[in-house]
């Protein structure tokens, strides 16, 4: 065979990869993977190159920078040419910063978004997984994962959740367990965590992304509320896995055991938004009941600070009963160090 020919033969072939290649890139819904970064890239790479090794071939990378102010951004952007760099000029918070994500999304006409904590490294067929589950069934709006502690990678962080309007409580299934196959059923949690969960973009148009008012802490609680109560289902499936570092944006490297330490900022989110979300969703005799357990709670929190002279988180929750039933949802202020 001479040289042009099997250069013919060459390019035919090259040709009919590329076909079979672009087929099946339509056969796949389109996602958007929505990555936020506020000041580690060190926490952000990682998870990039995690996805990378995806074996879903119709995936784009957004990370939206969050304001950061240590050169992660230029990092990112030179490292990872092929993700979407999106910077917000100031640290928006959580629900915010996800939402300009989403926007984006959005304009790139995928069909569905990835909501993923950039402190996290996924299983190759994470995605495929929780696509299959949004696909089989009109019904379901959100499909979430099995998720690990990244150490030791054996310990369940996440395998599910419950959600209590009558006592405004919400718990996660399975945290610190060791994974021997206890959870491994297809399920459907009380409310999908923020830290990974795929959505649908056609019910994001219909019934809108993050409330930005909790600015981060049960943002992805209340979302999941209103997606039920407007008839959408939430499924887990097990297959679909990943292993994350607890609160590495929030806590730094202050950690005590697995659960990192909790800042005055954050007692006072995490129990100002507890109230918002019954406040913004319960019935008004589950907030006849729940009232008083939460103030109760949050007391509680309160006299335990000031038994130990942590005079700031004392504050901070005081604050946060006060905001939780008295302020119109209105936004926090970012962290000192934002």
């Amino acid at each position: 065979m001479s040289v042009l020919r099997k250069a013919g033969t060459l390019l035919s072939n090259l040709g009919n990869l590329t076909l079979a290649t672009s087929v099946l890139l339509q056969k796949e819904p389109s996602v958007a993977v929505v990555l936020l970064n506020w000041n580690n890239a060190h926490f952000t790479a990682p998870c990039i190159r995690s996805l990378q090794k995806s074996d879903y071939p119709n995936m784009q990378i957004l990370v939206v920078d969050n304001g950061s102010k240590d050169g992660s951004p230029e990092l990112l952007q030179s490292d990872f040419p092929e993700a979407t760099l999106i910077r917000n000029p100031q640290n928006l918070g959580f629900a915010a910063g996800n939402n300009v994500g989403i926007l984006a999304a959005l304009e790139r006409g995928a069909k569905y978004v990835l909501i993923l904590n950039n402190d996290t490294e996924v299983d190759p067929g994470l995605v495929r997984e929780l696509v299959s589950v949004c696909e089989k069934d009109d019904s379901i709006g959100i499909s979430t994962a099995k998720m690990y502690f990244m150490e030791p990678s054996n310990v369940i962080w996440y395998a599910g959740s419950t959600v209590n309007l009558w006592t405004g409580t919400f718990r996660h299934i399975g945290y610190g367990e060791v994974d021997s196959g206890q959870f491994d059923a297809v399920t459907e949690p009380g409310f999908a965590t923020g830290c990974c969960f795929l959505i649908r973009t056609d019910l994001l148009k219909k019934l809108g992304g993050f409330e930005e008012s909790f600015f981060i802490y049960a943002e992805d609680l209340d979302l999941s509320v209103r997606y039920r109560r407007a008839g959408y289902r939430i499924v887990l499936n097990p297959r679909a896995k990943l292993w994350h570092k607890e609160s590495g944006t929030m806590a730094k490297n202050t950690r005590d055991g697995h659960r990192a330490k909790t800042t005055p900022w954050q007692h006072y989110l995490i129990a100002r938004n507890g109230i918002f979300v019954v406040r913004r969703n319960a019935s008004l005799i589950q907030k006849v009941v729940c009232y008083p357990i939460c103030i109760l709670r949050v007391t509680k929190r309160l006299l335990q600070r000031l038994l130990e002279r942590d005079w700031d988180s004392a504050r901070s929750l005081a604050r946060a009963l006060w905001e939780g039933f008295l302020a119109e949802c209105s936004t926090a202020s970012a962290p000192p160090d934002s």
